[in-house]
């Protein structure tokens, strides 16, 4: 369906694809002059400030397909459609991605939520994004469609910079996002320092999981992803090693982990700006998000950590 669209300029068009080879086949018609929207929070602003070098919208927030949120083989399935708003409100999601639930928690405002998807958090590449974080530390991957067919790729290896992605919002979808379901024994948690203003995104978003072995009292496995304005979501690999094999209940294994977000921040998440009083906030924010996942682990809770 082709709607005009006043008030956004340079647009020629806006269309309403009802199914994924339409939008595909509207793509291909105007090639290098069509782009991709769903919620439309990243590129709307964009286009209201003429910054937008697309001329037509293919609008896919309304394809059926790509709404859906299931459960299949060991994973949580949420469609490249799904809204911020509707992981919250998903029972499936709390109990199968308890981290993806606690990220969208912490996204924007309601108003966001209700209009922000989980993959635009991929496309766009923003380092700083609570759903591309917890992705990465759950190391799911995305379905990207194009003309030639589907391929899933992990969501590390697809974001490039920060705001850049290996997806081309000109040509492709990514029509699904896959993650690992939650097992027992394994706790999630994630937070991040507060944003400036409740319109703005955190500077810095931490996410921890965490797998436990001999009556949950040996960490037998840790993925621990940082992500900043200034890069991507990274995993902090030295920190992970240092966390195998510890003791969680060491003070030393909370003391490591401290230490070694603040040096990872320092060294790989925050070129060239000063570190003091920022540096400070990841400090507490790590001790935070330690003891989140300390604590549900200490009381046999999997799952969600509120």
């Amino acid at each position: 369906m082709s709607i005009l669209a006043p008030g956004k300029r340079n647009l020629e068009e806006y269309y309403v694809a009802s199914s994924v080879q339409e939008a595909l086949a509207y793509l291909r018609a105007h090639h290098g002059e069509a782009q991709v929207i769903a919620g439309g929070t990243a590129l709307m602003p964009q286009v209201q400030r003429g910054e937008c070098t697309a001329r037509r919208l293919v609008d896919i927030s309304r394809i059926h397909a790509m709404k859906s949120i299931t459960a299949h083989d060991g994973y949580l399935i949420v469609g490249g459609a799904v809204t911020f708003a509707a992981l919250l409100a998903s029972e499936l999601v709390r109990q199968k991605a308890p981290l993806l639930h606690q990220a969208a928690m912490l996204v924007g405002t309601p108003q966001v939520r209700h209009l922000a998807t989980l993959a635009g958090n991929v496309i766009w590449g923003d380092g700083a994004a609570e759903g591309a974080v917890a992705l990465v530390a759950l190391d799911s991957e995305v379905e990207i469609t194009n003309f030639t067919g589907a391929q899933w790729l992990r969501v590390e290896s697809v974001l490039v910079r920060p705001g850049v992605s290996r997806v081309d919002s000109m040509a492709e979808l990514v029509t699904s996002v896959r993650v690992p379901s939650q097992t027992d024994g394994q706790v999630s948690a994630l937070g991040e320092i507060a944003p400036p203003t409740p319109d703005r995104r955190s500077p810095f978003v931490l996410a921890l999981v965490l797998t436990l072995k001999r009556g949950r009292e040996i960490i037998d496995w840790a993925s621990v992803v940082a992500g900043s304005e200034t890069s991507v979501p990274l995993h902090l690999r030295g920190v992970e090693a240092e966390l195998a094999g510890r003791l969680l209940r060491d003070r030393g294994t909370r003391e490591e982990f401290v230490n070694g977000v603040v040096a990872s921040a320092r060294e790989k998440l925050m070129p060239g700006e000063s570190p003091s009083f920022q540096l400070d906030e990841i400090a507490q924010l790590a001790a935070k998000t330690f003891d989140r996942a300390a604590m549900a682990i200490a009381h046999g809770v999997t799952g969600q950590i509120s």
